[in-house]
C-alpha cells in the first residue's frame, strides 16, 4: 500500500488544509467495520473486504483503489523446494503443481491473500485442505515464525514479510501474484478507499481534498520511486533491514503505479476471485460498489 504510506508521510494532507486522526487495523474486514460505524470516515481496506459489506446492504463505497494487481507472494523454505525436485524457474503451473503434501501458512480465513492464494491454487489443478495442509496464522510474526521454524514449508504474504526468508537466506520467492507473472491478476483491485454516502453527503468538500492529497502522493510515488522509498522507509521502517526494504519496495511498486481511478475489468476480476471461494456467491455491479465520479475527476486535472 505505498501510495497510503507516501500520503501519510508527507506534507500532502496538511497542503490540503485537512487535519487527520491515522488509525490502524486489521484484517481488512475490521477496516470496513470502522467505516460504516463512524470509527473512521475513510478506510483502506482490501477489496476483497468491501463486496460482503456492500452486499449486507451497509453504507459503504469504494471511492478509489490505490494497489491494482495483488502484493501477495508464495514464499517456500528452500528445504521444501529441494524435496520437490522442481526449480523456482520452472513454469507457473509446475510450480504450483509442487506445493502438493506441503504445509501452508496463510493469514486468517477470508481475508485478500487467503482467498487469493486458494483461487491461485485452485487454478492450477492443486485442492486447497486436500492437496496441500493450510494452517490459518493471523499473526503476521508468527507466521514467519513458523516458516523460519519449519512449522510450515512456505507461507504467503506481501512485502516485506514474503522477502524475509529471502533475505535471511532459507526461502525463495515460488510465485508474484501482481508483478507481471500471472498477467490476470494484474488489473484487480486488492486495496480501495472506501466511505460512507452518508460522509460524502456530509463532508464532500473534505473527501474531494482528501483524494486530491492522495492523488499527489500517488504520482510522486510514479514519477520518482527512489525519492518516494526514500521517504517512506524513514516515516515507517527505519529500523528494517535496507536490502529488505529495497526487495519489498521493488516488488510492491508495479500494483501501486496502476493509477487510483476504479476500472470496470478489476472489479469484474475481483468478484470471481471473491466467488471463486465462497460459499455465497456474491451478486454486484461496478455501480453497487464504486463513486469513481471525484477520482475521475482530480485524475483528469
Amino acid at each position: 500500500m505505498l501510495s497510503q504510506l507516501m500520503l501519510f508521510a508527507d506534507d500532502y494532507l496538511e497542503e490540503e488544509g485537512l487535519e487527520i486522526e491515522y488509525l490502524t487495523a486489521n484484517p481488512n474486514a475490521a477496516q470496513v467495520a470502522q467505516s460504516v460505524t463512524s470509527s473512521a470516515d475513510i478506510a483502506f481496506p482490501g477489496s476483497t473486504g468491501v463486496l460482503p459489506a456492500v452486499a449486507a446492504g451497509r453504507d459503504v463505497v469504494s471511492i478509489a483503489t490505490i494497489t491494482k494487481g495483488p502484493t501477495t507472494q508464495l514464499a517456500v523454505r528452500k528445504d521444501a523446494i529441494e524435496k520437490t525436485g522442481v526449480t523456482a524457474d520452472a513454469p507457473l503451473e509446475e510450480r504450483i503443481q509442487a506445493l502438493k503434501g506441503l504445509t501452508l501458512g496463510l493469514p486468517a480465513a477470508g481475508t485478500v491473500t487467503d482467498i487469493l492464494v486458494r483461487d491461485l491454487l485452485s487454478r492450477n489443478g492443486v485442492t486447497p485442505e486436500k492437496d496441500v495442509t493450510i494452517r490459518p496464522i493471523a499473526d503476521v510474526t508468527a507466521l514467519l515464525t513458523a516458516m523460519r521454524e519449519g512449522a510450515v514449508d512456505a507461507i504467503a504474504f506481501s512485502p516485506p514479510t514474503s522477502v524475509q526468508g529471502v533475505q535471511e537466506g532459507y526461502a525463495e520467492i515460488w510465485a508474484s501474484l501482481g508483478s507481471g507473472e500471472i498477467p490476470e491478476f494484474e488489473p484487480m483491485h486488492f486495496v480501495d478507499v472506501v466511505t460512507s454516502q452518508a460522509f460524502i453527503d456530509q463532508r464532500g468538500e473534505d473527501v474531494e481534498k482528501f483524494l486530491r492529497a492522495l492523488n499527489a502522493a500517488s504520482e510522486a510515488l510514479s514519477e520518482d520511486p527512489d525519492a518516494a522509498a526514500q521517504v517512506i522507509k524513514d516515516r515507517w521502517l527505519p529500523d528494517l533491514d535496507q536490502a529488505v526494504f529495497d526487495l519489498s519496495f521493488e516488488y510492491s511498486l508495479p500494483s501501486s503505479q496502476r493509477g487510483l481511478v476504479p476500472t470496470e475489468e478489476g472489479f469484474e476480476i475481483l468478484l470471481q476471485t471473491v466467488n471463486a471461494t465462497s460459499d455465497e456467491e456474491i451478486d454486484l455491479s461496478f455501480e453497487d460498489v464504486y463513486n469513481t465520479e471525484l477520482i475521475s475527476k482530480i485524475a483528469e486535472e
